[in-house]
C-alpha cells in the first residue's frame, strides 16, 4: 500500500527537525571545543612564578628548596616540611622569622610548588628518602632539625631513623598511624570522596578550567580550598600536579598505606630532642569530635614519650593550621633548639 501524503509530510518534518537538532548540537560542540581549546592555550602559555629558591635534580626529578640564614652564620639547618597540599611558600612567617637567627630551608615535596611530580607512591618512607637525597645533593649543612607538619609528621619520623644527620625533631600537630582508626565511618567516607574530587579537578586544571574559574573565587564555597592564603597558593592550584599529588597522599591515608608504612619502618622515634605540638581540644564534651581529639592528643603524648628528651605541648588558640594561627609557638620551639 502506498504511503499517504500525510505520512510523507510527517517523515519530511521529522528529517528537518532531526537535521536542525543535529546542527544545533554540532554547533554547541564546536563552541565548547573552541572555548576549552582557548582555556587550554591560555593555561599552557601562562607563566608560572619564578621559584624563590634553587632547583635540584634528585633521582631524575627536579625539586625546589629555598634556604635563608643570618649573615656569617655557621651551624646546622632547620628543615620545614609542609602538610598535605602544602609547600615551601606556605610557611610564611615561620620561615622569614626563623631565618633571622638560624639557617632554615623550606622545600617542596615532589608534585607540589616548583617540584616535579614523582612516579613513586607518596608514602612516608618514599617522601623521607627523597628529602634525605635532596639535602645531600644540595649540600645543605647538617645537623638537621626537622619540622614536620601534619602528614609529614609521619615521614619526619622515618627520616629521623634513616638519616644520621637528623638530630632534632619538631612535630606540628602531626598525623599518626591511628588517625584513620579513630575516625567514624562517615568521616572516612568523606575523605575517600575527596580523592575523586581531587582527581576530577586535576583533569579540569589540565584543560585550563580551574584557572578560568579562579581558585580564590572558588574558596568560599569549596571546603577543600583554603581561604585567606597568599596569591601564590591559588596560582599553584591551577596546575594539575597539586591536585594529583594531594589525591595520592590522601589515598595513602585513607587506604592505611601510610599508617602501615610507618608501623613497618618508623614507628619508634630515636632518642633525640623532640617536641610534639598538639592543639587544645575546644570541642564540647558531647561532640563526637571531642572523643576523636582526645584520643589524638593521647597518641601525640605517647609519641613524645618515645624519646627520653621528648616533650608534648598543647597549643591554645589554634586550629590544625598552626603555621597560620600560632607561628610564634613554632618559631619559639625552633629557637629553643637552635640557640642553646
Amino acid at each position: 500500500m502506498a504511503n499517504s501524503p500525510t505520512k510523507k509530510r510527517k517523515k519530511s518534518k521529522f528529517k528537518i527537525w532531526f537535521k536542525r537538532i543535529f546542527l544545533f548540537l554540532l554547533l554547541l560542540f564546536i563552541i565548547a571545543g573552541g572555548v576549552i581549546t582557548r582555556l587550554f592555550i591560555n593555561h599552557k602559555t601562562a607563566t608560572q612564578p619564578s621559584p624563590p629558591g634553587t632547583i635540584i635534580t634528585v633521582n631524575n626529578i627536579d625539586m625546589h628548596i629555598h634556604c635563608r640564614q643570618p649573615d656569617n652564620y655557621e651551624g646546622g639547618t632547620v628543615i620545614l616540611d609542609a602538610g598535605l597540599g602544602g609547600w615551601s611558600s606556605l610557611w610564611g612567617t615561620v620561615f622569614t622569622q626563623t631565618a633571622q637567627f638560624t639557617r632554615v630551608c623550606a622545600y617542596d615535596r615532589a608534585g607540589y610548588g616548583w617540584s616535579e611530580s614523582s612516579p613513586i607512591a607518596r608514602t612516608p618512607t618514599n617522601i623521607a628518602q627523597e628529602l634525605s637525597s635532596l639535602l645531600d645533593t644540595a649540600d645543605i649543612p647538617p645537623p638537621y632539625t626537622i619540622v614536620g607538619f601534619s602528614y609529614t609528621g609521619l615521614s619526619s619520623r622515618i627520616l629521623a631513623q634513616i638519616d644520621d644527620d637528623v638530630t632534632q625533631l619538631i612535630l606540628v600537630d602531626p598525623a599518626t598511624e591511628i588517625d584513620n582508626d579513630i575516625l567514624p565511618p562517615e568521616i572516612q567516607s568523606q575523605q575517600a570522596s575527596l580523592i575523586h574530587i581531587y582527581n576530577f579537578f586535576g583533569f579540569l586544571s589540565r584543560l585550563g578550567i580551574i584557572r578560568a574559574l579562579d581558585p580564590k573565587e572558588m574558596a568560599p564555597s569549596a571546603v577543600f580550598i583554603s581561604e585567606g592564603e597568599p596569591d601564590i597558593y591559588y596560582e599553584m592550584l591551577t596546575y594539575e600536579n597539586w591536585w594529583r599529588t594531594s589525591a595520592q597522599e590522601m589515598q595513602a591515608i585513607v587506604s592505611n598505606a601510610a599508617a602501615d608504612d610507618v608501623k613497618n619502618n618508623g614507628a619508634v622515634i630515636p632518642d633525640m630532642p623532640l617536641t610534639v605540638l598538639g592543639i587544645e581540644n575546644n570541642y564540647p564534651p558531647d561532640s563526637p569530635f571531642y572523643i576523636i581529639h582526645q584520643r589524638r592528643n593521647q597518641q601525640l603524648e605517647k609519641l613524645a614519650e618515645q624519646s627520653t628528651q621528648g616533650q608534648f605541648q598543647l597549643v591554645i588558640n589554634s586550629t590544625h593550621q598552626m603555621n597560620k594561627d600560632r607561628p610564634d609557638v613554632i618559631i619559639e620551639t625552633i629557637k629553643a633548639y637552635t640557640t642553646e
